[in-house]
């Protein structure tokens, strides 16, 4: 496979989800690795997801979303040139998990069961407390946080859960919360405000249950492999400390409660002199994001690669 690019000053980074889609695994179906994948999957869930893709709202899931949204970028990355080593690794959400996979830091079946686990947890906790999640573009991230402290009571929560990038954050709130806060947000001229399919306010205090008892399974088996490549943590924008497994879990288990410091992550790369960034797995999402951080760099699918 052909590329140009000097690996030293790239980063791989891998989608979480919310642009799952029905083909997003269509091209991948002839390959070893979708179907190790696609046997790991059925055995976590007992049933196989190829025969209810096409059901309505069954992608939505938050298991299947999580799983199949992990799949693709399992199945992208084979596509890659195995020689090609970049700086670091940083994944968007679960992506976080696809990005420690691709690092070395967890085998196949370690990574799905993860994912599985965590996506179970938090469901939990969305069944508890009735949360949802919704973007907001095209305000400061100062005057979103303005306006979900003046509307936050005991009755109506709502927390920042994403910082995406400049003007782009998502947001995590109860029923009255969102309802507020569109009416809010929009006094402010917010350009658009997007009901997102979630089945929860991921990344935020509606997951504090989730996050402690991810800690505890965790904590009580060592799912973790010893890597020498860099991994950024979604929880603090920096890199993970893989060598400090206590210090690891912890900031994986907050990182489920704690929002996303997507872009916080993305400048501490460019710190560390990476310029090129390629989305691998489906969609382009955090592309988008790239162009906003800093669009004097290269952002790339990792199909332009190939």
């Amino acid at each position: 496979m052909m590329n140009n690019f000097d690996a030293c000053n790239q980063s791989y980074l891998f989608p979480g989800q919310s642009a799952q889609s029905t083909e997003m695994l269509d091209e991948f179906q002839s390959s070893n690795t979708y179907r190790s994948c696609l046997d790991i999957i059925t055995n976590l869930l007992g049933e196989n997801p190829e025969k209810y893709l096409e059901v309505e709202g069954y992608i939505h899931k938050n298991e299947i979303a999580s799983l199949l949204t992990v799949m693709s970028s399992v199945c992208s990355l084979n596509t890659l040139d195995k020689n090609n080593k970049p700086y670091a690794y940083a994944g968007y959400s679960v992506g976080q998990y696809t990005a420690m996979y691709a690092a070395g830091l967890l085998n196949l079946e370690n990574l799905f069961e993860l994912v599985f686990k965590r996506a179970n947890f938090m469901n939990t906790c969305a069944q508890k407390t009735k949360s949802l999640m919704f973007a907001v573009i095209g305000l400061t991230d100062e005057k979103i946080n303005e306006v979900c402290e003046s509307i936050n009571s005991s009755k109506v929560k709502i927390y920042i859960s994403n910082f995406n990038c400049l003007g782009q954050v998502t947001l995590a709130a109860n029923q009255l919360g969102y309802e507020k806060a569109c009416a809010a947000f929009k006094k402010c001229s917010a350009r658009k405000v997007v009901l997102l399919p979630s089945e929860g306010g991921w990344h935020s205090p509606f997951m504090e249950d989730a996050e402690h008892l991810f800690h505890t399974e965790i904590s009580h088996r060592d799912y973790f492999q010893n890597t020498n490549n860099r991994v950024i943590c979604n929880r603090h924008g920096d890199i993970l400390p893989t060598a400090d497994k206590e210090t690891m879990q912890q900031c994986l288990s907050e990182h489920i409660s704690k929002p996303v410091l997507w872009e916080s992550g993305i400048k501490t790369l460019i710190l560390n002199g990476v310029t090129e960034f390629i989305e691998v797995g489906y969609g382009n999402t955090l592309t988008k994001f790239g162009f906003f951080i800093d669009r004097k760099l290269k952002h790339l699918h990792y199909k332009k690669i190939q």
